[in-house]
């Protein structure tokens, strides 16, 4: 049976590249990346479940059943051969493992990874009772409970196949450590919009070889690795694809979105070329916004927080600027209800970001009939004496990880709301983000595009005032952020 999962469901890769008839839990543990057996087996039962719910799906109840029988009756036969042997050698959870999840190839991976993770040798008494789907699942979710609430360090190589709370603060700095500075490069805007259509030239290109790219990336730098997640990074801080094809999908996507900040009204250049001194009629929000900016200047050449240098720069700026009422803004640490959501959907992470990850500003579009997140801005460090950011290379990366998965997860929360939209108009839905590093604003957007591959550019960028002489420059954000807007 050639049934494949489709491309904008939301199931594991695998089951969109394998077709139905070799959807066994045997071909799916050996052909996915997942190294943990009893994750592996989770996911497999999960996704199984998803696609059966499917419209149109070809998996139906009894050959649901089908398949799980299948694997039951061949884990009782390796449970005879090996329960007495694997008892003898490893903990009683690996032997349960073992008894009913693994062949003899897999047998060594599990006794290395149990060593690796420093489980207790203390056995266990296996229950008599009779194995059944329900039972395997259950047992399954306490032995993974139990071994991901073991202390483990992040060095440990199985660590990174279950991203469970690694973006948490008192990971950060491990997670730094990981990244490789030497090799990020400054990152490149998107290029000026051109009328040429790129877009047949690229997509299958740009499928093989990204899958190529992925498959790639070290073990131990997936999870700081865009890619790993689905999201082709087009700033190029970090080297993915060729020139070639990397130039085509910045054009391509540029195209698509289609940046074009207007000038100001006459009198608002007026103003600012007065240094922002003269308030005017119908912008006098704007006016004790930058005002409110201008009186804290002299704090921006003192070690300031994260928190300080965003309450005194960025939130007045889109409070004085963002005036439709379309966009609901939150501030503070605030929880994104798309990666939220997306921890608990599936233990695939390239579904699952696993992130809980809190942004320090979230937009929401106030006209959609769901809270569709359109906006996320995140803020690397504070400042330290002279103006100077706190925050390094690495931490900058890192922050703009994050925000790559929460806008990420936007995305496929709200496809996997609007099933009855088509691909072009999927595609055409733009997520967008922001970062803050000292007085630098990076602003992006993310779109997707298919294949579970997702584009992301740098749209445009701009520097804030630090000198009450200098704020006729606050003319660049005005302008970013009306077009935003």
């Amino acid at each position: 049976m050639d049934y494949r999962a489709p491309w904008d469901s939301t199931v594991s890769l695998y089951f969109k590249k394998i077709s139905l008839k070799n959807w066994s839990h045997k071909h799916f543990y050996e052909n996915t990346d997942i190294v943990d057996l009893e994750q592996a087996t989770l996911v497999w039962y999960k996704n199984l479940s998803i696609i059966r719910n499917l419209p149109g799906s070809l998996l139906s109840n009894k050959l649901y059943d089908t398949i799980i029988k299948r694997k039951m009756a061949d884990t009782l036969a390796v449970n005879e051969k090996k329960r007495k042997q694997a008892e003898d050698d490893v903990h009683t959870s690996s032997v349960m493992t073992s008894a009913e999840l693994l062949k003899d190839t897999f047998e060594h991976h599990i006794i290395n990874t149990k060593q690796k993770l420093q489980v207790p040798e203390t056995q266990t008494p296996r229950s008599n009772v009779a194995l059944t789907s329900s039972s395997i699942v259950t047992e399954q979710k306490v032995i993974f409970s139990d071994i991901t609430n073991k202390g483990k360090s992040l060095e440990d190589e199985h660590l990174f196949d279950d991203e469970y709370a690694l973006f948490r603060e008192e990971n950060e700095p491990t997670l730094i450590d990981s990244i490789d500075d030497e090799n990020l490069q400054d990152e490149l805007k998107l290029p000026n919009v051109e009328s040429i259509s790129v877009r047949q030239l690229l997509k299958e290109e740009l499928r093989e070889n990204f899958y190529k790219y992925q498959k790639k990336i070290p073990k131990s730098k997936k999870i700081v690795t865009p890619a790993y997640w689905g999201v082709l990074d087009l700033t190029r801080e970090t080297n993915e694809l060729n020139d070639r094809l990397m130039n085509n999908a910045s054009q391509y996507f540029a195209n698509k979105i289609n940046w074009n900040p207007k000038c100001t009204p006459s009198v608002l250049q007026a103003y600012f070329d007065g240094n922002c001194e003269e308030k005017i009629d119908k912008y006098e929000t704007l006016h004790d916004n930058i005002r409110f900016i201008k009186s804290n200047m002299s704090h921006f050449k003192r070690d300031l927080s994260e928190e300080e240098l965003k309450m005194t720069t960025m939130f007045p700026l889109f409070r004085g600027i963002f005036s439709s009422g379309l966009v609901d803004d939150k501030w503070g640490e605030i929880q994104s209800l798309a990666t939220n959501e997306a921890r608990n959907k599936t233990n695939d992470p390239l579904q699952r970001a696993r992130v809980g990850r809190k942004a320090d500003m979230r937009g929401i579009l106030t006209c959609a009939p769901i809270k569709f997140e359109v906006l996320y801005g995140e803020v690397s460090g504070g400042l330290i004496q002279l103006g100077l950011s706190a925050s390094s290379r690495k931490k900058r990366f890192l922050d703009k990880v994050k925000l790559t998965i929460m806008m990420r997860d936007s995305i496929n929360r709200v496809l996997d709301e609007w099933k009855n939209l088509n691909d072009d108009e999927r595609s055409s839905l733009i997520i967008f983000g922001w970062t803050q590093v000292g007085f630098d604003i990076n602003l992006y957007a993310m779109n997707w595009e298919g294949n579970g591959i997702y584009l992301f550019g740098l749209v445009d960028k701009c520097r804030l005032p630090t000198e009450r002489d200098d704020c006729g420059i606050f003319e660049d954000i005005y302008c970013i952020l009306k077009e935003l807007e």
